[in-house]
């Protein structure tokens, strides 16, 4: 699936702003939080199978 930079930027400052976030650091920080994402990237593989 190929997304524009643009595209993908958008979507990001529309999800914190609905999430009432400043920084990408706090949205990460909530992704992780949540389980959206992982900090090791072996693990997100496995999740994502």
């Amino acid at each position: 699936m190929e997304v524009s930079v643009k595209t993908i930027e958008t979507h990001r400052r529309n999800i914190m702003e609905k999430l009432d976030m400043h920084s990408i650091a706090e949205l990460t920080k909530y992704a992780i939080r949540e389980g959206i994402t992982s900090v090791d990237a072996r693990k997100q593989e496995a999740v994502g199978s």
